[in-house]
């Protein structure tokens, strides 16, 4: 079959926010070898075998180059047939950040990993208090201090607890949300711990994905976005 490798690129209106699909006909060598010789032998349109293979994935097709305003996929492979569609964003670089951490929320919560995740891990995920998270670490990591004052958790149960607090006093200028707002500290925390266990990888792309947008995020906007991920 011809060589799919190609060298184009295409300016998007707008930013990306999400590549609804890829697809195209994976026709195999001996199918098109096949329908080849038997175009030559008649007038008819002959009928050949395919399969359809559909990702959202296009990394194997390009890469994605970001601009202010707008992006450009630059593919590298086009194979017969294929189509894309993809969701973009023309409003401002707040907005188009705002999208892209729902899309990318909307995944998080409907990644299938979640069901397999043991008692063991679901309780490194929500709790351990200072000691324990010290001698998880080797003494390397305790809690979060906000404001010298200890969190009750490594976990994010102890920003659970605080959230739904926060969502009865609408305290907007409690010390977590001034502490998210100074500063990635507590993001960053929060991600290190899911690298740090070997049964919580599967969330360390997509949660670091939407933590980097939550920084680029003007700094009153930044509590809201990290609320509605935890």
């Amino acid at each position: 079959m011809d060589d799919d490798s190609v060298d184009t690129m295409i300016e998007l209106p707008g930013k990306l926010v999400k590549v609804m699909m890829c697809a195209y006909a994976n026709i195999t060598q001996d199918h098109h070898d096949k329908y080849s010789a038997s175009c030559l032998k008649s007038e008819e349109i002959i009928p050949f075998e395919s399969e359809i293979i559909s990702t959202t994935d296009f990394s194997e097709f390009g890469e994605l180059v970001e601009h202010d305003n707008h992006d450009i996929i630059k593919f590298n492979r086009m194979p017969s047939g294929f189509i894309m569609v993809v969701q973009t964003s023309s409003g401002s670089q707040t907005e188009v950040y705002q999208t892209y951490i729902d899309v990318k929320l909307e995944i998080l919560r409907e990644m299938k990993e979640f069901k397999d995740v043991s008692l063991s891990t679901l309780n490194y995920c929500l709790y351990k208090c200072n000691e324990e998270e010290l001698d998880y670490t080797g003494g390397k990591r305790g809690v979060y201090l906000i404001n010298g004052i200890e969190m009750d958790y490594a976990g994010i149960a102890s920003i659970i607890f605080h959230l739904r607090h926060l969502k009865e006093s609408q305290n907007l200028g409690s010390p977590l949300f001034n502490n998210i707002r100074e500063g990635h500290w507590f993001l960053d925390f929060i991600l290190q711990r899911f690298k740090d266990h070997i049964d919580t990888h599967f969330l360390v792309d997509i949660l670091e994905d939407i933590f980097e947008h939550i920084k680029k995020l003007p700094n009153k906007s930044k509590p809201h976005y990290f609320a509605k991920t935890i």
